[in-house]
């Protein structure tokens, strides 16, 4: 009982970090595009906007040591469903959502690691040593707000096929395929989702009425 009790305390602990982070890394985008956008410069002359930035990064990164520090099981799983390429790392089926978290987790340790050195090293590292760094920043900025906008979509695809797509099957495939067993056919043939849906998506990846021409196994 006490476990049962534990779950959704932890699921709301991570939805919580879940969107201090978010908050943190909008404040890092708008801040950076002020940074980097010529006709918001005069916005950033006081450096305002560069301390805000700082402030910003200095935040995310202790947010996601604390979270790490504090949800040890947590912080481990999410590291082996970033490591997709090993078989049978993980227990997650969503191929996209393994590679997800390999984006952020890659994206974020270079961000840091080039945050770092244009903060503290700029003046220690010869200009054409310090340059790609730089460079290396950017680009990485403008991939974090690519790989955001993919996570909106797929976020926003699995609330819609749950809203409105998924339905009553005469057999629901699902049910047969969900890891987590949290996924039950009623009698009137229409399907109950349990609680303890990790959202791993596989339901929806092999959803009958996505893919009309899969039949499902005896």
């Amino acid at each position: 009982m006490p476990l049962d009790r534990d779950k959704p305390r932890a699921k709301s602990n991570t939805r919580a970090f879940h969107w201090v982070v978010a908050v943190a890394f909008f404040i890092l985008a708008l801040s950076g595009l002020v940074l980097y956008t010529p006709t918001f410069s005069t916005l950033a002359a006081d450096s305002w906007t560069r301390i805000i930035h700082r402030v910003a990064a200095v935040s995310l990164a202790s947010i996601i040591v604390v979270y790490a520090a504090t949800n040890r099981h947590a912080a481990l799983a999410w590291l082996i469903d970033a490591a997709f390429w090993t078989a049978g790392s993980s227990a997650n089926p969503d191929t996209w959502k393994r590679r997800h978290k390999t984006l952020i987790t890659v994206g974020v340790a270079l961000l840091a690691v080039t945050g770092f050195i244009q903060w503290f090293l700029k003046d220690a590292l010869p200009r054409d040593a310090f340059f790609p760094f730089v460079m290396l920043h950017d680009i990485l900025f403008f991939s974090a707000i690519i790989v955001l906008l993919l996570h909106v979509y797929r976020e926003f695809d699995w609330w819609l096929w749950k809203k409105r797509r998924c339905g009553g099957c005469p057999a629901p495939f699902c049910a047969r395929v969900c890891p987590s067993n949290s996924i039950s056919a009623r009698e009137d043939g229409s399907v109950a989702r349990d609680a303890v849906c990790n959202n791993c998506r596989l339901c929806m990846n092999t959803c009958r009425k996505k893919r009309y021409y899969l039949k499902p196994s005896a």
